[in-house]
C-alpha cells in the first residue's frame, strides 16, 4: 500500500481530484462545439471569443491578480487561511466596482458593440468564481472543487441547449448560459465553502494584504503577457483579416486546449507539490522523474491527435469551420511549449520569484505581437500559429535553464528536442502533404516518437499494473 505521506501519491491524488472538477466542464464545452458552429456563424462565434478574449484581458487589472497571490498565501503555513480570503474577497470587491465603472470605455471597442454589458458581467463572475476556486483547492477542499465543477457542466450543459436550440436566443443565449452557470457555481462555493463564515470569523489583515498585493501586482504584467500570447491573436485576426477569420482560428484552438486542460490540471496539483517539496526536501530526483513522465505523455497525446485531426474535424464542426483544422498540428506543438512553461513556472512560484515568473512572459509577448504584426498579413491565420508557437517555446528555453538557480535536477534535453523535431515534422508534413501519404508519413512519425519514449511508456504500464494488482 503507497503511503499517503508519499509525495508521488499525494501528486496523483490531487491531479485525479482536480481533472474530476476541470474535465467535466471542458469536455462539454467540447461536447457542445457543433452546437455552437451550427448555432452561430462564423462572424457570431468571432464576437463571442473577442468578448470572452477581452474579459480575460480586463480581469488581471481589476482584480490585481490577486488569485494568484491567494494561492501562494493560503499555501503559506505561516498565514491564517481565513485571513487570505478576507483579503481577497476586499481586492474583488473593488475589482466589481471598478469594471462597473469602466463601461462607458469599453462600449467604445466597435467589434463588441452591443455586448457590453455581458462583457462587463462575464468580467466580475469570472474574477470572483476563479479566486473562490483556488482558494478552495489552496485550503485542500478539492473534492468540493471537483462537485463543483460538475455542477457548473451540468449548468452549462442544460443551459446552452436550452437557450440555443429551444428558445433560440443565438449569441445572447449563449451569453445567458455562461452567466447563469457561473453564478450557479459561485452560490455553491460561498454556501458549502463556507465562504461567508470565514469571512466573519476573520478580519482584514494589513500587512498581510500589503504583502499580497506586492506579490500580486507584477503577476498582473505576467497574466497580460499570457494573454498576449493565448489570446491576442484572435483581435489580430479580426483588424488584419475579419471576424470570422477570428471565429475560424477559434475554433482550431479549442482542440489544442483540450491538451492544455489536461496539462493545467496536472499543474494546478504540481504547484502545490512543488510548493511542498521545496519547503522540504528539494529532491532534485522527484523533479526530474516527474518532467520525464509529463513529457511523454504530452508529446504521444499530440502526436496521436495530429494523425485523426482531418477527418475528425470534417464531421466534429459546422461545414463553415472545416477548414480549421489546418490551424490545429502547430497550435498542438504551441500548447506542448505551454505546458513546458507552466511546468517550470511552478518552480518559480515555490521559490517566490514571480518578477522571474513576469520577465520571461513578458519577452514571449513582446515576440508574439511583433511576429504576429509580421506574419498575419503575411500568411493569414497561419501566422498567427507560428507566432504563438514562437513565443511558448520561447518561455519554456528561457524557465527551463533559469529555473535551475532554485532546484537542479535533470532534464534529458536530447530525448526532449529531438522528440520535438519529430512531432513538428508531422505537424508540418500533415499541414502540407495531400492525399495517403499525409497519413503515412504522420503514422511514422507516431511510431517512432512512441520508440523514443518507450522506456517511460514502459515504466507507467508497469506503474498501472501494480496498482491493479494492489487492488
Amino acid at each position: 500500500m503507497v503511503s499517503k505521506d508519499n509525495k508521488y501519491f499525494q501528486l496523483i491524488l490531487n491531479t485525479s481530484l482536480f481533472a474530476l472538477g476541470n474535465l467535466g466542464s471542458k469536455f462539454i464545452v467540447f461536447i457542445l462545439m457543433p452546437l455552437y458552429t451550427n448555432a452561430l456563424t462564423t462572424t457570431e462565434y468571432g464576437i463571442s471569443e473577442l468578448v470572452i478574449t477581452g474579459t480575460n484581458l480586463l480581469i488581471p487589472f481589476v482584480s490585481v491578480s490577486i488569485q494568484d497571490a491567494t494561492l501562494r498565501f493560503v499555501l503559506d503555513k505561516n498565514n491564517k487561511s481565513g485571513e487570505v480570503l478576507k483579503n481577497t474577497i476586499l481586492i474583488l470587491a473593488i475589482g466589481s466596482i471598478v469594471t462597473c465603472l469602466l463601461y462607458p470605455f469599453i462600449g467604445l471597442y466597435k467589434a463588441i458593440d452591443g455586448w457590453t454589458q455581458y462583457f462587463l458581467i462575464l468580467t466580475i463572475v469570472y474574477m470572483v468564481r476563479n479566486a473562490l476556486s483556488i482558494y478552495l483547492k489552496a485550503i485542500g477542499k478539492t473534492k468540493l472543487f471537483a462537485i463543483d465543477s460538475i455542477l457548473y457542466t451540468l449548468f452549462l450543459m442544460i443551459s446552452n441547449i436550452v437557450l440555443l436550440t429551444v428558445v433560440k436566443l443565438g449569441l445572447k443565449g449563449y451569453f445567458y448560459a455562461i452567466i447563469i452557470s457561473t453564478v450557479g457555481s459561485i452560490i455553491i462555493l460561498c454556501i458549502f465553502g463556507n465562504v461567508f463564515g470565514s469571512c466573519k470569523k476573520n478580519r482584514v489583515n494589513k500587512k498581510l494584504l500589503k504583502d499580497m498585493v506586492i506579490y500580486s501586482l507584477p503577476m498582473i504584467l505576467n497574466n497580460i503577457s499570457w494573454w498576449i500570447i493565448n489570446s491576442s491573436d484572435k483581435i489580430m485576426i479580426e483588424y488584419f483579416d475579419s471576424a470570422s477569420a477570428s471565429g475560424i482560428y477559434s475554433v482550431a484552438s479549442k482542440i489544442p486546449s483540450i491538451l492544455t486542460t489536461l496539462t493545467n490540471i496536472f499543474n494546478q496539483a504540481w504547484i502545490i507539490s512543488s510548493v511542498s517539496e521545496y519547503d522540504t526536501t528539494r529532491d532534485g530526483k522527484f523533479y526530474s522523474r516527474t518532467f520525464t513522465v509529463f513529457n511523454c505523455m504530452l508529446v504521444m497525446v499530440a502526436s496521436g491527435i495530429v494523425l485523426i485531426i482531418k477527418p475528425f474535424m470534417q464531421i466534429y464542426v459546422g461545414v463553415n469551420f472545416v477548414e480549421s483544422w489546418q490551424y490545429v498540428p502547430l497550435l498542438l506543438l504551441g500548447s506542448i511549449f505551454q505546458s513546458y512553461a507552466a511546468f517550470f513556472g511552478a518552480i518559480y512560484t515555490s521559490a517566490k520569484k514571480n518578477v522571474s515568473i513576469m520577465s520571461t512572459t513578458l519577452i514571449a509577448a513582446v515576440i508574439n505581437i511583433v511576429l504576429n504584426t509580421i506574419l498575419i498579413p503575411t500568411i493569414g491565420i497561419q501566422g498567427a500559429v507560428i507566432a504563438t508557437a514562437v513565443a511558448y517555446f520561447v518561455v519554456f528555453v528561457f524557465r527551463m535553464i533559469d529555473s535551475q538557480k532554485y532546484i537542479q535536477f535533470e532534464v534529458q534535453v536530447t530525448q526532449v528536442l529531438l522528440s520535438m523535431v519529430i512531432l513538428t515534422g508531422q505537424c508540418v508534413l500533415m499541414i502540407t502533404i495531400d492525399g495517403v501519404l499525409r497519413y503515412v508519413t504522420s503514422i511514422v512519425c507516431f511510431a517512432v516518437l512512441f520508440v523514443l519514449n518507450a522506456k517511460t511508456i514502459v515504466l507507467l504500464f508497469n506503474m498501472f499494473k501494480a496498482k491493479l494488482r494492489r487492488r
